[in-house]
């Protein structure tokens, strides 16, 4: 038998045949430097994925621009009931001849609702609102209601289909 027989499989169980013997027998032998390469690898890329799991947010003060867009087959609204959760959000600005207001009842501490109309047409109802410490995160927003710009209500059929707010940080 040859040395190369005898050495086959380093890091696994492979079969051999000992010297003299009639049975095969096993024989276990360490890893290997490649082994030992794709286990250290495998560990240094397991820690550069829980690492690009950690998000850091900036804290402190700061604002969103929220946005209420429509596809194109849809009424375009002109008035909106939108709902923001978050802790600490602040004074609403509206945007772009917007009118909007805090409509949020007194005692609700964790989000804002904010009343939006447009007199004219226009592509999109948009505003800002601040928020004390960024590092809670986007706020998630919700239509609560909607009217057309001809002043007729929209069906809630299942969330408003076809209308969409999009909350994007500032600064």
């Amino acid at each position: 038998m040859t040395r190369g027989a005898m050495t086959r499989g380093i890091g696994s169980r492979q079969p051999f045949s000992g010297r003299g013997s009639r049975s095969i027998g096993y024989v276990l032998r360490p890893p290997g430097r490649a082994v030992r390469l794709r286990k250290s690898l495998g560990a240094i890329l397991l820690a550069l994925i829980g690492l690009g799991g950690c998000e850091s947010r900036p804290t402190g003060p700061g604002s969103y621009l929220v946005t209420l867009e429509w596809d194109q087959g849809v009424a375009p609204a002109g008035a909106a009931l939108v709902f923001l959760g978050a802790p600490g959000l602040g004074a609403v600005t509206p945007l772009d001849g917007v009118l909007a207001w805090d409509n949020t009842p007194p005692g609700e501490e964790v989000g804002r609702r904010v009343v939006l109309i447009h007199p004219e047409d226009a592509p999109y109802l948009r505003f800002s609102v601040a928020i004390s410490d960024r590092a809670v995160g986007r706020p998630a927003a919700t239509i609560l209601g909607l009217a057309t710009q001809q002043n007729l209500p929209v069906p809630p059929e299942g969330g408003f289909p076809g209308y969409r707010v999009r909350v994007v940080e500032v600064n």
